[in-house]
């Protein structure tokens, strides 16, 4: 029997949104196909049954730049899933990192001088050594040779993430509805926000649109349900909160904070459209977790999600101020129409399965080894 190829990966971010989906679910798989250890904090890896070495370091801390690298040891592959590869040198045949998007130079301008300078020093060193670099998307790919031009691109693969539909998938039972319902004070009928409010999600022009729609008499009873999930909500401007305060906007929002695992197929399900403004993604799961779960989703056309959900979704122009009203006051008025993508969306999310993702992972770790 051929001995399994060793694999570190660094895991401290698992219990994340964003990245923490994307440890969590491949770390199965790469469990199957490789003699995996797991870095990070140890009760919270113990569930995967696998080695572990603890490490309680901070992600983006000092200590993290030069005293990380001790922890990893020698390996046939070690990989960080995020752009924040040690500084220090690793002891790794092949040293593996995933990019998730280049928000903080797409962005540079709303960056502190600290945040600048990190950017520069971690995100460069992370492009320099890693012998190959996944992005979530051809976009980011693109990103990244954009503001990176001497980056060797033959290095850098786009692999797309997966969606758990075991997970995401329609539920309306009644009385799970119901008790969700009670549980986060939820609207009869709603438009579904999932994510924090910092710039880039663009809260904000959604905020405004149901605010011109209701001023039209338009908005057919919706209101907006913000659900902020794990890590992030409310961090970043006070824009949104801000204008909706100064506007007396209240009766139209609900934010339920932080939302039960269990509770966000429930709450895509039962809202009656998912609304993505973002200006910048480098992938965008929640779209996809909204077709999953049969909920008609209103999409941003920038960045990657013209890439990542094809004509499964309607489209709006964010650089347009009124598209975004005028494709929710539509939709909002036609149920037939606002359903006529959902026969789409239910066979466009199939490619999005995570064992075809692990599989593109694997074969790509194990081509670069042989």
């Amino acid at each position: 029997m051929h001995k399994k190829p060793s694999l570190v990966l660094d895991a401290r971010m698992v219990r994340h949104s964003g990245i923490g989906v994307y440890i969590r679910n491949l770390i199965p798989y790469l469990n199957q196909e490789f003699d995996l250890t797991l870095i990070g904090d140890k009760e919270m890896l113990e569930i995967f049954e696998c080695k572990i070495i603890h490490s309680n370091i901070s992600v983006y801390s000092p200590k993290e730049l030069l005293g990380f690298s001790k922890k990893i040891g020698r390996a046939d592959v070690f990989w960080t899933p995020h752009f924040n590869y040690p500084l220090w040198p690793v002891s790794a045949k092949l040293k593996l990192a995933t990019v998730h998007d280049m928000y903080h130079f797409a962005h540079f301008d709303k960056l502190s001088l600290v945040q600048k300078l990190y950017a520069q020093l971690v995100i460069s060193n992370t492009l320099r050594v890693a012998d190959r670099i996944i992005t979530v998307s051809d976009f980011t790919k693109n990103e990244i040779a954009n503001y990176f031009p001497n980056v060797d691109k033959g290095k850098i693969i786009p692999i797309h993430i997966g969606v758990d539909t075991a997970t995401f998938r329609p539920d309306l039972r009644v009385s799970h509805l119901q008790n969700v319902r009670t549980k986060y004070n939820l609207p009869d009928h709603y438009l579904l926000f999932v994510g924090n409010l910092k710039h880039n999600k663009n809260a904000i022009a959604l905020v405004k649109a149901v605010q011109t729609l209701e001023a039209k008499n338009q908005l057919h009873d919706h209101k907006i349900v913000f659900v902020g999930k794990k890590e992030g909500f409310r961090i970043g401007d006070n824009e949104v909160m801000d204008y909706i305060a100064a506007n007396h906007l209240q009766h139209l929002v609900t934010f339920t904070g932080f939302v039960d695992d269990e509770d966000l197929p429930t709450l895509y399900s039962a809202a009656s459209l998912f609304v993505f403004p973002s200006l910048y993604e480098g992938f965008g799961l929640p779209p996809l977790e909204a077709m999953a779960c049969g909920c008609p989703v209103l999409c941003s056309n920038m960045a990657s999600m013209p890439e990542v959900c094809g004509d499964a979704v309607f489209y709006f122009d964010p650089k347009i101020p009124e598209s975004l009203s005028t494709v929710l006051g539509s939709l909002l008025a036609n149920e037939i129409f606002k359903k006529s993508k959902s026969f789409i969306a239910k066979g466009w999310i199939k490619q999005y399965d995570w064992s075809i993702t692990a599989e593109k992972h694997v074969q790509l770790i194990k081509n670069a080894l042989s």
